[in-house]
C-alpha cells in the first residue's frame, strides 16, 4: 500500500464532473429497473407471463452490440470517446422520456412493444455513454491514484443516481397520482435531469489529455483475447450472478411495498434505507478488501446480505412492521455495498492492464453487457415468479425478496472463489 497519495493531476471539476455522468446512468437504469414491471403489470394490465419474455427480447441486440461498441470506441480516432459520449446522453435520454408514454388507447400487447422498445433504445443509448465514459478511467489518471479517484467519484456518484432514481421516481409517483399520466410525467424527468448528468461529464473531460494504447489486432482479436483472460472472464461471470439478485430485488420492492406492508409508498423509504446504507459501506468495504483479500471480503458481504435476507424472510408476508423491515433492508444495503464495490475494484485492475493492449472499451463492453442482462433477468423473472406464484402471492413476494437473490449471491461467491489467485486485487494493487 502507498504510503502517501501524491497530488493528482486531474483538477477537482474533472473528477467530480466525470463522476456525474455515472449517475445519469445510474438513474436511466434505476427508474425503468424499479418501476417498468409495476407500471405494465399494475397500471397498463399486462399479463405476467408475457411481461415476462417481452421486456428481455428487444434488449437482445444491445447486448450483443456492447463489446462491439467498446471496441469501436478503442479504436476511434475521428470519433472519440466523448463523442460517443455525446451521442448516448441524447439517444437513451430522449428513450427515457418515451418510456412511459404509451397512448393510454393502446391495448396491454401493444403498450408492451411501446415500452420494450423505448427500453431497448435507452439501454443502448446508454451503452453509447457508458462504456467510453468507464474506459476513460483508465486513461485520463496518468497513475494509480488518479484512477483510483476517478473510479471512486464514479461509483458513488452512480449509487446517488441509483439512490434518486429509487427514492424520488416513486415519491414523484405518489404526488402525481401514481396513474398513466404520473409515469408519463416520471419519463420526462428522468430523462431530462440524465441528459443534464451526462452533459457535465462530457464537458468535465474537454481538453483533458487522454493516454490510450493502440489495439493490436482486430475488434474480433481484441474480443477473443479478452475472452480468453481467465481472471476477466471468472470476475464478469461473478458479477453477472450478483446482477441477477439485484435486479430481482430492485423489481420487487414496490410489490412488497404494496401487497406486503400494504403501503405502497412505503418503497421509497425501503429503497433509500437500502441505497443509503450501501454509500455509507464505501468507506469500509475498501479498508476490508485490503485486510482481507477480495474472496474474503466479498465472503464477508455475502453474509452480512444473507443476515438481512433471512429477517425479511422471518417477518413474514402478513403485514410486518415497517421499522423491522427497514432494519433488515439497511442490513442487506450494507452488504449490497460490498457486492458493489469488490468486483469494481477488481475491474479497474483488469482495465489498467487491458489499456496497455487498446482492449479497456471490449473489456468494459461485456463487463456493462452482463450488468445490463443481469438487472433485465432479474426483473423478468420477478414476472414469472409472479405467474407461478399467483396462488400464494404474499408469500412468493417475501421468497423473491429474501432467499432467491441471496441464492444468486451465493453462487456469485462460489464462483468468485475459483478466480486465480494472482490478479486478485491485493495481489497487483492496495484498496483505495
Amino acid at each position: 500500500m502507498p504510503e502517501a497519495a501524491p497530488p493528482s493531476s486531474l483538477s477537482g471539476w474533472t473528477i467530480a464532473g466525470y463522476g456525474l455522468g455515472a449517475a445519469g446512468i445510474g438513474l436511466l437504469l434505476t427508474v425503468p429497473a424499479l418501476l417498468i414491471t409495476f407500471y405494465l403489470a399494475q397500471v397498463r394490465q399486462v399479463p405476467p407471463l408475457l411481461l415476462a419474455g417481452g421486456l428481455l427480447l428487444p434488449q437482445a441486440l444491445d447486448y450483443l452490440s456492447g463489446p462491439f461498441i467498446g471496441a469501436y470506441s478503442d479504436r476511434s480516432r475521428r470519433f472519440g470517446r466523448e463523442a460517443l459520449m455525446a451521442a448516448g446522453c441524447i439517444v437513451s435520454a430522449a428513450a427515457a422520456a418515451a418510456l412511459f408514454t404509451a397512448p393510454a388507447m393502446l391495448s396491454p400487447a401493444a403498450t408492451l412493444i411501446w415500452t420494450a422498445l423505448a427500453f431497448a433504445v435507452l439501454v443502448l443509448g446508454a451503452t453509447l455513454f457508458h462504456l467510453p465514459h468507464l474506459a476513460l478511467a483508465a486513461e485520463l489518471g496518468g497513475c494509480a491514484q488518479d484512477r483510483g479517484r476517478l473510479i471512486a467519484a464514479r461509483m458513488a456518484a452512480a449509487l446517488g443516481g441509483v439512490l434518486l432514481g429509487g427514492t424520488a421516481a416513486p415519491a414523484l409517483l405518489e404526488i402525481w397520482g401514481n396513474d398513466g399520466a404520473a409515469f408519463a410525467r416520471l419519463s420526462l424527468a428522468t430523462g431530462a435531469a440524465a441528459a443534464g448528468f451526462m452533459a457535465i461529464a462530457i464537458l468535465s473531460v474537454q481538453g483533458r489529455p487522454i493516454a490510450r494504447a493502440v489495439p493490436v489486432g482486430s475488434a474480433r482479436v481484441s474480443l477473443r483475447q479478452t475472452l480468453a483472460d481467465r481472471p476477466f472472464v471468472v470476475l464478469a461471470l461473478a458479477y453477472l450472478l450478483q446482477t441477477f439478485g439485484a435486479g430481482l430485488s430492485l423489481a420487487v420492492w414496490p410489490f412488497y411495498a404494496a401487497e406486503v406492508l400494504h403501503r405502497p409508498a412505503a418503497v421509497s423509504l425501503l429503497f433509500g434505507a437500502s441505497m443509503g446504507m450501501s454509500l455509507t459501506s464505501f468507506v469500509i468495504w475498501p479498508r476490508l478488501a485490503h485486510g482481507l483479500g477480495l474472496g474474503r471480503a466479498y465472503g464477508l458481504a455475502v453474509a452480512i446480505f444473507a443476515a438481512g435476507a433471512m429477517l425479511v424472510m422471518a417477518l413474514g408476508s402478513s403485514a410486518p412492521a415497517l421499522p423491522a423491515v427497514v432494519f433488515a433492508v439497511m442490513i442487506c444495503g450494507f452488504g449490497t455495498g460490498g457486492l458493489q464495490f469488490l468486483p469494481f475494484q477488481s475491474l479497474a485492475e483488469c482495465a489498467a492492464a487491458a489499456s496497455d493492449e487498446g482492449r479497456t472499451g471490449v473489456m468494459t463492453g461485456i463487463w456493462v453487457t452482463g450488468e445490463k442482462f443481469g438487472l433485465a433477468v432479474g426483473a423478468a423473472m420477478l414476472g414469472g415468479l409472479l405467474a407461478l406464484g399467483e396462488a400464494a402471492r404474499g408469500e412468493t413476494i417475501v421468497i423473491a425478496a429474501s432467499v432467491l437473490p441471496l441464492s444468486l449471491h451465493l453462487a456469485s461467491a462460489g464462483v468468485l472463489l475459483a478466480r486465480p489467485a494472482r490478479a486478485r486485487p491485493t495481489d497487483r494493487s492496495s484498496a483505495a
